[in-house]
C-alpha cells in the first residue's frame, strides 16, 4: 500500500482536489465512517463530495472502491492509502 497527502492550501482546495482524483481513478462507490456515528454509503459521483468531505469530523475515514481507496479525514490534512496503480497516479497529480 501506497500512502500521500492530498495537496491544498484550505480544506476545500484538498476536497476538491480529492474528489477530482477519486473521478479520474474511476472510483464508483465510497463509504464515509464518522466517529460514532452509522456508516454513510456514498455514490462518488451522485454527492456533492467535497462538501461532504469538509463537513466530516476529524478522524473520519472514507474508503471504498473499486478500486480501492481509503482516505484519513484530519484536522488540517487528508491523508490517502491505495494499492492501485491508476489511484496512486490520480492522486498523486501524476
Amino acid at each position: 500500500m501506497t500512502r500521500g497527502e492530498v495537496l491544498g492550501t484550505t480544506a476545500h482546495e484538498r476536497a476538491v482536489r480529492l474528489a477530482g482524483a477519486l473521478a479520474e481513478a474511476g472510483v464508483v462507490g465510497l463509504t464515509l465512517r464518522r466517529p460514532g456515528a452509522a456508516d454513510e454509503p456514498l455514490r462518488a459521483r451522485h454527492a456533492d463530495l467535497p462538501g461532504v468531505i469538509v463537513a466530516a469530523p476529524v478522524g473520519s475515514v472514507l474508503e471504498g472502491g473499486p478500486p480501492p481507496i481509503r482516505v484519513e479525514i484530519g484536522p488540517t490534512r487528508l491523508v490517502w492509502e491505495s494499492g492501485d496503480a491508476g489511484t496512486i497516479q490520480a492522486l498523486s497529480g501524476g
